[in-house]
């Protein structure tokens, strides 16, 4: 018997009415951005979901969302942050915050690289690996959306100057 593909719906029922607002904003918005979601089971235990948004010419993923026990965080790879830190000032107070406080690089442990960008004349190297979004809610969507569009501009054109 072949492995049925496990939907969105599925993947998102278990989680609150707030948190699935979230979760469905994403993903909409990657959607129109022309990524196409990759759903997997995470783990053995019931309920854990991954969804990676992928970028059809590329194979570089533009946000994961985990989903375990009702719970969610999102991974992002900002690699280009340091090109438009200024839009942080316009961040929700919850993004802003999580943003700032993800955990520094450690390079020595085997991580490909940092994050890198000022803010209030402090400069910070986030881990491209441990940028993850534990608290965000639906009000905060727009907010994260508006970090991540800015994200693919930025790869787009990183892209087209590779092939051009």
């Amino acid at each position: 018997m072949a492995k049925a593909d496990i939907t969105f719906e599925t993947a998102i029922a278990a989680l609150d009415e707030d948190r699935r607002k979230l979760v469905t904003a994403l993903h909409s918005n990657a959607l129109a951005l022309g990524y196409t979601p990759f759903i997997a089971k995470a783990g053995s235990k019931p309920g854990n979901y991954k969804i990676e948004y992928k970028a059809d010419k590329a194979s570089y993923v533009l946000f994961i969302t985990r989903i375990s026990k009702g719970d969610i965080s999102i991974g992002c790879k900002l690699l280009h942050l340091g090109k438009y830190a200024n839009l942080i000032d316009e961040l929700s107070e919850t993004t802003r915050h999580e943003l700032l406080t993800a955990r520094p690089c450690k390079t020595e442990k085997g991580c490909t690289g940092y994050i890198h960008f000022n803010y209030e004349s402090k400069e910070y190297f986030t881990c491209r690996h441990a940028m993850r979004l534990k608290t965000l809610t639906h009000s905060d969507a727009q907010s994260f959306w508006s970090l991540l569009a800015h994200e693919n501009r930025f790869r787009q054109e990183e892209q087209i100057r590779q092939e051009g």
